[in-house]
């Protein structure tokens, strides 16, 4: 019979997960084999060229062809690798280029997206193989150091610093680098900022990606931080139309200028609305709102998750409604959008002022437009009664200056104020404008909260591929869980958060991410109560599981899911489903009945009205660590 996993080594695990495998020596690296079964300390020049050799070749049906890609692992942490992606030709714009593709694997096992960067790599730039080799660390380094940071409170709100936040939200955007590392792999760099990314399948499907929710990563310079942090989608769509890639850039090319430069942001309309020097205000920026003009209509669609933030907004200035975006939207009303409005730097033809001009990013150039998209947006209720014009659209910038007579203003304040979950509140408005004596034409401005949990991912074939890559989706039944509020994330409670297997002794279970599928949060009283009713229920997952996990490990099914519903006097819950163990996965729910029912229902006599909860547990080695007793070895011959 197996032996039981005793009390020492369990503390000894959790320690080893906080051990980095990064810093012991700056020369050599942890690479993880293809299987994945093994971590072996090698040399880093050893890694880099064997990544980057040309000279390989594969032989296929009998014909010898040169390798163009190549890829390698290594393994920051014992559960967070990084894998660097060579591809020699990689096609942009008709035009082949060199790139490099870093993607991690760990950070949903801390309850956040995965991240993904792509960078155009130049070999030319580093004169020695040392550059070369301490500018492949640094990336390392950068990525270690964003794993550490990124669950940290990035502002003084109280539900971020106890690990509350909403899943479109949930993990820090922008991240400064060090100053030894501003040469970011030949590019000038400042930071790096995230998004999801939005229409980029076409690029997304010939690189490496993660298999669930991931960010993508583009590097800002110095000079563009003020839009990075004010309007970040004018930062990304300008940096997508000057590389060529529609909508928004996945390829960081390399840049000799920046797209905007400091002294700009003070002849910007958005001066108003932000303090560009002291950060001591700035406007709004909300996630997947949609700004969509057509000929003659202009609409603007809001998420019913974001009602409490527009609510707040609203209530400081009645009489001027601003917010900008921080990337594009998925709502499906977005996928109509064919181009985008852009905000470019011009310079005047003496050179001595800088301004901002209009352009269109259109998705196809030489096609009709069908529906634009603005990145910003403001009310302002100024407008006086003349010409009998209700309201006056501008485009001005990137972004849409919407005036509105005073009494329309209040019946918008009203519709924003007013919206309840059930409630899909509209606001419209129409102006007659006459052409000539016979003729008249209508413009019309739409403004309604849309969406909600119940807005589902369409997901091809019942495969894992899904429509959109990145997405922000329950992997149950393809939910949109952008809106929702999840729990737990502090980085030292999920590095401690392990419930381990009776005699597994490699792997453990972690309790990773816990979100509230109904909308809001949960009462303040009962946030501690509920979440330790999470903790009992991935004990519970893990004391059922033991029997199918090689199963599970064979197939790299290293993930489960659950979602419980609790009211009054029903119970119910959903999991997961094993693509490829159907029948073990019908035997393990039946087990799973046995325990988890009782304990549901034991909740109906507290729960206030209803308790609907998705977890998700990934399944993670506790293999020991790689033994670093050969590179001592090395470093002393």
């Amino acid at each position: 019979m197996p032996k039981k996993i005793s009390r020492r080594t369990k503390e000894r695990k959790l320690l080893e997960e906080q051990t980095s495998l990064l810093h012991i020596n700056r020369w050599r690296v942890c690479v993880v084999s293809s299987d994945g079964e093994d971590m072996l300390f090698q040399k880093m020049d050893k890694v880099i060229n064997n990544l980057l050799n040309e000279e390989n070749e594969e032989e296929e049906e009998g014909i010898k062809k040169e390798i163009i890609s190549s890829s390698v692992v290594i393994a920051l942490r014992r559960n967070f690798h990084v894998e660097i992606q060579w591809k020699k030709n990689f096609k942009i714009n008709q035009q082949e280029i060199e790139i490099l593709n870093f993607t991690t694997y760990g950070m949903t096992a801390i309850g956040v997206d995965e991240l993904m960067l792509v960078i155009e790599f130049k070999r030319d730039r580093f004169s020695v193989q040392e550059q070369l080799e301490s500018a492949f660390f640094n990336v390392l380094e950068q990525f270690e150091q964003i794993f550490l940071d990124c669950l940290n409170s990035f502002d003084d709100l109280l539900d971020h610093r106890m690990g509350i936040r909403k899943c479109n939200n949930r993990i820090q955007r922008l991240y400064y680098l060090n100053k030894h590392m501003r040469i970011f792999m030949g590019h000038t760099t400042e930071a790096i900022y995230f998004y999801r990314p939005q229409g980029l399948e076409e690029y997304l499907n010939k690189l490496i990606c993660p298999k669930g929710p991931f960010l993508l990563g583009v590097l800002v310079r110095e000079e563009e931080i003020a839009w990075a942090r004010c309007t970040p989608l004018r930062l990304l769509l300008r940096l997508g139309q000057v590389s060529c890639q529609y909508p928004t850039p996945i390829v960081n090319v390399i840049r000799d200028q920046p797209v905007f430069n400091k002294d700009i942001v003070q002849s910007s309309v958005l001066k108003v609305l932000n303090d560009f020097r002291g950060w001591t205000y700035q406007m709004t920026r909300l996630f997947d709102t949609s700004i969509i003009v057509k000929n003659n209509l202009t609409e603007i669609f809001l998420p019913k998750s974001a009602r409490d933030e527009i609510r707040t907004l609203v209530e400081s200035n009645r009489n001027m409604v601003a917010w900008s975006l921080n990337e594009l939207s998925t709502l499906e009303q977005q996928m109509q959008i064919d181009s985008h409005l852009i905000c470019e730097q011009k310079t005047s033809e003496d050179g001595q002022q800088q301004h901002f001009s209009t352009t269109i990013f259109m998705k196809e150039p030489n096609s009709p437009i069908t529906a634009t998209s603005a990145s910003f947006i403001i009310f302002d209720g100024a407008l006086k009664s003349c010409g009998g014009e209700k309201f006056v659209v501008n485009v001005v910038e990137d972004g849409l200056i919407i005036r509105l007579q005073s009494e329309l203003m209040e019946e918008l304040v009203k519709v924003l104020l007013n919206i309840t979950d059930e409630d899909n509140a509209t606001f419209e408005a129409i102006n007659l404008i006459q052409i000539d004596e016979e003729q008249e034409k209508q413009q019309k401005l739409v403004v309604q909260y849309i969406g909600g949990i119940e807005q589902k991912q369409q997901i091809i074939d019942n495969s894992t591929s899904l429509l959109i890559r990145g997405a922000l989706i329950s992997p149950i039944d393809g939910l949109q869980l952008g809106g929702q509020f999840q729990y737990g994330l502090q980085l030292q409670r999920q590095l401690t958060s392990m419930n381990f297997f009776q005699y597994s002794t490699e792997w453990a279970i972690r309790l990773a991410t816990v979100i509230n599928m109904l909308p809001g949060k949960w009462p303040s009283a009962l946030q501690p109560r509920f979440f330790d009713v999470c903790e009992q229920l991935a004990k519970l997952v893990a004391n059922t599981l033991e029997p199918f996990l090689p199963g599970l490990i064979a197939f790299d099914q290293l993930f489960i899911a659950l979602r419980i519903h609790v009211d009054e006097e029903n119970v119910s819950y959903e999991t997961k489903h094993w693509d490829v163990m159907p029948d073990q996965h019908f035997v393990w729910t039946v087990t799973l009945d046995d325990q988890i029912i009782p304990f549901l229902y034991s909740l109906c006599a507290w729960v206030p009205s209803s308790l609907r909860v998705e977890l998700h547990m990934p399944i993670l080695s506790i293999r020991p660590l790689p033994s670093t007793t050969n590179d001592f070895v090395e470093l002393n011959e």
